[in-house]
């Protein structure tokens, strides 16, 4: 076999995986980075990280395969049941659908008479740009239930729309663990955005700091059209008491809208992203005018 490379952190290439793949050393690599990889080269690299045995990559703790052409989501199940301490999954781009994710999910969730999920460390869970529709939010929910350990789901450039985006507010009401969740450009409209936030009620019941919904451009039609449903999302937004970041950029927000967000400013709100949405020039001028420290612009993002 000759000389192995031992390295914490691997990256593997389109061009350079059958080397890399027959160089290193798998079980003393923490970070490994296989983007862009073709059908072969992605079974290839799966198989050898699935292995049980002495050469296998028992003390991986990331594992980003975004834009790689998956087999099956079976693969990845399996890798996350052989590298039991890993704690970052990047599927972004690999063409999961509805279908993969809910392959995916009977392999990380706890099996029928346990308690315990089949995977105990995963924290990160990125599934980006995969055509997830709202058929998949009954699966997304499960996930971020407290049944996983999962901290952070990114699901940006889906299709979940509103209903997507009840179905894991249920999940947050429901004891999750989830502390950022990213529903940017999903299709969401005011009725996903009040759901989400209606989980954190006075006494802040929900975990979420972060909260991205970030290119939803229905958000602001809505919110303009339906001022019953503009206040429900004034209630929530007051009582998120733990939430810190929030992203509404391209989200179709006029001055009205922009205002009911600040009058209902969370108590430990820390970053507001409101970048390309319709102002007035008379808005965006107060906002980007200095004001002393403490005021609104230390805390909003334009």
């Amino acid at each position: 076999e000759g000389w192995k490379l031992i390295t914490p952190h691997l990256s593997f290439n389109a061009s350079s995986w059958g080397l890399m793949l027959r160089r290193v050393w798998l079980p003393r690599a923490l970070w490994l980075e296989a983007r862009d990889l073709g059908a072969i080269a992605c079974r290839t690299l799966l198989a050898g990280l699935k292995d049980r045995g002495p050469a296998g990559a028992r003390a991986l703790l990331t594992l980003d395969l975004r834009n790689a052409r998956l087999s099956g989501a079976g693969d990845v199940t399996e890798v996350a049941s052989a590298c039991r301490g890993l704690q970052s999954l990047d599927l972004s781009r690999t063409r999961l659908r509805d279908d993969g994710l809910a392959l995916l999910a009977r392999g990380l969730l706890p099996r029928s008479g346990t308690s315990s999920a089949v995977h105990n460390s995963l924290k990160i869970l990125t599934l980006e740009e995969n055509m997830l529709t709202r058929g998949a939010g009954s699966v997304l929910a499960d996930l971020a239930m407290g049944g996983t350990p999962l901290e952070a789901l990114l699901l940006a450039r889906n299709e979940l729309g509103d209903t997507g985006a009840q179905a894991l507010a249920s999940a947050l009401q429901g004891g999750s663990r989830l502390a950022r969740l990213d529903l940017s450009e999903n299709g969401l409209a005011a009725d996903g955005l009040a759901a989400l936030l209606g989980t954190s009620p006075v006494g802040g019941s929900s975990a979420l700091r972060s909260l991205d919904v970030g290119g939803n451009e229905k958000i602001g039609a809505v919110l303009a059209a339906c001022p019953e449903l503009a206040e429900e999302v004034a209630r929530g937004l007051s009582g998120a008491m733990k939430l810190r970041d929030l992203h509404l950029w391209r989200c179709g927000l006029a001055d009205a809208a922009y205002l009911l967000v600040e009058r209902a400013r969370p108590p430990h709100l820390e970053l507001l992203n409101v970048a390309t949405n319709p102002f007035s020039t008379s808005l965006r001028e107060r906002l980007l005018r200095p004001l002393q420290e403490g005021c609104l612009a230390a805390w909003i993002r334009l």
